[in-house]
């Protein structure tokens, strides 16, 4: 039995070998066909073989690429392959083989080139350029993605172009005419054209959003503030009822975010580093959407290490729970963050829903007091309801803000009464009843 054993260990081994130096073949001569289509500019034909090239405008061919004493080295590790095509210059192609023994390329060191303007504001803001694949630098600069949104954010002001909408703002009717006056300031210290830029004033009446105006720029010297007036009578009844409010943006037209951002922002150096150690956190804060936990059977849903059901289950997430979710395109999974932003794992989409269809409930823990020593847990919430059960004075339960017997239902206004939820062994929530406002001990 032994020898058999030892015999069918040596014959997997001796496979696998056999199967990575296969792959290690195709993998080469995919790469020789890459640099033979990249070096005679067939863009097709790197399109193809390197979709990554395709889909990145800010990525582009340069120059010729080296085609002699090609090998692919396999990383048993990350069980990629790896050939290097000029090792001074530190280029390189690496492929994956999928389980049918298909090998496609999936990412390159060096072999693509930088916009001027992408690479500018890279070292402006301390990404490592030289050590980050070319795919990684093209979604680090995806204007849809982190990284670009995390800038944009630290640069709130600047990416409007240091012009800044003042306070206040008025109208005033005349012959059923409303002409709305709204002052911009440039804060920089350089004149923006009128041209460059334009205002999104978006109108509403009680918080309840009316409509979107487009209004031109102005010249404006540095410094410079000047009101501009347009005309808005399609809300003059609103305005006449002494209930019109707006909210007012500025956009730049025809450029980029990272031309904005050059433009106009200021950088330390270190925002890089700041978002590398992040990055977690701010995917969620940036491209995350709010969204409620929904189980088909009100009780729990596993979030896992990634977007399939056999990766590791990371995490036990509750009904009703409040999150963050980004969906991914035509995937059947979200990512998913708590409130705060800690990132949580996976989930499949049927898992989640939007807030106005099911409520969410947040959910802490605190402590209850009460002199005589111990808290009446109330069926409804009313004093005089059946007292369903007591606590003693100091024990910290778990609180909710929100109903788990109502979905769409939202606790009174001064949050008289708050749910008592206990934790089941599998994580799901069970609401025990109402605990009266004045026993939570607050702050404590």
């Amino acid at each position: 039995m032994k020898k058999f054993l030892s015999f069918a260990v040596i014959a997997f081994t001796v496979f696998g070998l056999a199967s990575c130096d296969k792959n290690a073949g195709k993998a080469k001569e995919i790469a020789e066909q890459f640099v033979k289509a990249y070096n005679e500019g067939d863009k097709a034909g790197v399109y193809e073989l390197f979709t990554l090239s395709r889909d990145y405008s800010y990525l582009s061919m340069s120059g010729q690429l080296k085609n002699d004493d090609m090998s692919a080295d396999y990383d048993e590790e990350k069980d990629v392959y790896t050939v290097t095509l000029d090792e001074e210059a530190t280029q390189r192609l690496v492929l994956k083989a999928d389980s049918l023994g298909n090998v496609r390329i999936i990412d390159s060191y060096g072999v693509f080139k930088l916009d001027t303007l992408y690479t500018e504001l890279g070292l402006k803001t301390g990404v490592p350029l030289k050590q980050l694949s070319d795919g990684e630098l093209a979604v680090l600069f995806d204007e849809k993605e982190t990284f670009m949104n995390f800038l944009k954010q630290k640069n709130n002001l600047a990416y409007g172009g240091k012009i800044v909408p003042t306070y206040g703002g008025r109208w005033h009717l005349t012959n059923s005419i409303l002409n709305c006056v709204i002052g911009v300031q440039n804060n920089g210290t350089e004149a923006v054209s009128g041209k460059d830029y334009y205002l999104e004033v978006e109108f509403s009446k009680n918080f309840t959003k009316l409509g979107t105006k487009t209004v031109d720029g102005v010249d404006l010297a540095a410094g410079e503030l000047h009101e501009i007036t347009f005309e808005a009578s399609e809300y003059r009844n609103v305005a006449r009822e002494h209930a019109l409010n707006w909210y007012t943006t500025v956009k730049f037209r025809g450029q980029s975010q990272a031309e904005i951002l050059l433009k106009y922002g200021t950088f330390t150096g270190e925002e890089y580093k700041d978002y590398a150690e992040n990055k977690e956190k701010y995917e969620g804060e940036f491209l995350g959407s709010p969204a409620t936990l929904k189980s088909d059977n009100e009780d729990v849903v596993y979030a896992h290490a990634d977007s399939t059901a056999s990766s590791k289950v990371v995490d036990t997430l509750y009904h009703r729970m409040s999150i963050m979710v980004r969906r991914f395109e035509n995937s059947e999974w979200v990512k998913v963050w708590s409130e705060g932003f800690k990132p949580l794992g996976y989930i499949p989409v049927k898992n989640y829903c939007a807030t106005e269809l099911l409520s969410p409930v947040s959910m802490e823990e605190m402590t209850v007091k009460n002199e005589s020593g111990e808290v009446k847990v109330y069926k409804a919430q009313d004093v005089d309801s059946e007292v369903v059960k007591t606590v003693k004075s100091g024990t910290r339960v778990h609180i909710i803000h929100g109903d788990l017997t109502n979905e769409h239902s939202e606790m009174d206004g001064d949050y008289m009464f708050l749910g008592l939820v206990e934790i089941q062994p599998n994580g799901a929530l069970k609401q025990i009843g109402y605990i009266w406002s004045d026993d939570i001990a607050w702050g404590e």
